[in-house]
């Protein structure tokens, strides 16, 4: 639902700059073929990720019209600050939202002013700073041990950002194709976005300020993940850049239809976009998720053991689906990835279900504890004692997903 919400947002910003109906329809449209937004949609029932980009988006068309304004702009200013900062405490990925209304002026309508986008340079940093401050100051107040990918690494940066350019944009590049026909998908993906450099540049003869802009502005809305430590990629946060990337794509698309009618064939581009973005939600997350609940909640109901004894479980590795030739490829954690494959998830998966099928009435206490499951790989297996009750998740998988 907030994700919908989001996706209208942004078609009624379109539509308040005077752009097509059918254009902001298409380009809000193509916003929840993300893939971003396929691990939103399965989240939606425990985290709404999608209400911070909401908020966000606000935040960054009061801080435009803040910017625009001459006159003192405090309260706003203010205003903007305290939602950056309260979504940066929930999620600091969707907090970059807020450069998406300015992105969009500047696509839209080649509004480009320097001085504008220093001074929203300049805000980003104090959202940082202001940030960082608070949450090291917390942190110190309640004796909290930080984890280790909230400290900053700065010497890292250099290689950061170019890993970004060379991996993460390759990855956005190819949109929903990612997973199916990733090698045509990154070929039409790479034309696009440089098609919409071209079209800047050559045809409506923008500044190269603005084209540096244009390719810089990228790694800043991905700020959050490149100032961290941890070095991971994942499609959940990197939303804001897909987005802006995919509006460079669109852009290159709809001139393209525009100014070459024997072309509009083209049109095939957004509606394949829609069609492999539903195949990649119901083939590698729902699909998948939906007969691993069903095969843990059938056989965690049979399986007998007493609140306070002591079991082992024996997960399956990361790669099992693929291993097992179930799907072709997976991607991060997200994709075509089991939930049971870590060691912090499969005991809290058990005591879940079996707390759900509790006949207490009081559901205020947990019925299992997780402290009560041991956890082995497959090739841990040996380390299990042979008089030791076990749950063998790898067994139980290959029986399922063969089936199905």
């Amino acid at each position: 639902m907030t994700s919908v919400i989001f996706s209208t947002q942004v078609f009624s910003y379109l539509l308040q700059l005077k752009i097509k109906i059918w254009t902001a329809a298409l380009f809000s449209i193509l916003i929840l073929a993300l893939p971003a937004f396929s691990v939103y949609f399965s989240w939606s029932a425990t985290a709404e990720i999608p209400l911070l980009l909401i908020l966000n988006f606000f935040a960054g068309y009061k801080l435009l019209k803040a910017i625009k304004v001459k006159r003192k702009q405090i309260l706003n200013y203010c205003l903007v600050l305290c939602i950056v900062l309260i979504c940066l405490f929930f999620y600091q990925p969707a907090a970059m939202a807020f450069l998406l209304p300015p992105i969009i002026l500047m696509i839209f309508k080649n509004e480009f002013e320097l001085n504008h986008w220093v001074k929203i340079l300049f805000f980003t940093m104090v959202c940082f700073a202001v940030y960082f401050i608070s949450f090291k100051t917390m942190l110190q107040a309640f004796e909290i041990e930080p984890s280790e990918r909230t400290t900053l690494n700065l010497l890292s940066l250099p290689k950061k950002i170019a890993k970004f350019f060379f991996f993460e944009i390759r990855i956005l590049l190819q949109n929903s194709g990612f997973l199916v026909g990733s090698i045509i998908s990154f070929i039409i993906g790479t034309i696009c976005f440089f098609g919409f450099l071209y079209v800047k540049y050559f045809k409506e003869k923008v500044s190269l300020f603005y084209i540096f802009a244009a390719i810089l502005i990228l790694p800043l809305s991905y700020a959050p993940n490149i100032l961290s430590s941890q070095d991971y990629f994942s499609m959940r946060t990197i939303a804001p850049t897909a987005i802006i990337i995919l509006f460079y794509q669109l852009y290159f698309v709809q001139y393209f239809i525009k100014k070459e009618s024997k072309t509009k064939f083209v049109i095939i581009i957004p509606i394949l976009l829609l069609v492999l973005s539903a195949y990649n939600l119901n083939s590698y997350i729902c699909n998948i998720q939906a007969i691993e609940y069903k095969t843990l909640k059938m056989n965690f109901e049979k399986f007998d053991i007493k609140p306070n004894e002591n079991f082992s479980m024996i997960r399956p590795e990361r790669n099992f689906l693929e291993k097992n030739e179930i799907i072709n490829r997976r991607f991060s954690t997200e994709f075509g990835c089991l939930s049971s494959v870590n060691d912090w998830s499969a005991p809290y998966l058990f005591c879940q279900l079996k707390w759900e099928n509790s006949r207490n009435l009081d559901k205020s206490e947990e019925f299992f504890s997780p402290k009560n499951i041991s956890i082995y790989s497959e090739s841990e297996a040996y380390k299990i004692k042979p008089q030791e009750k076990i749950i063998n998740l790898v067994a139980l998988f290959k029986t399922s997903f063969s089936v199905n």
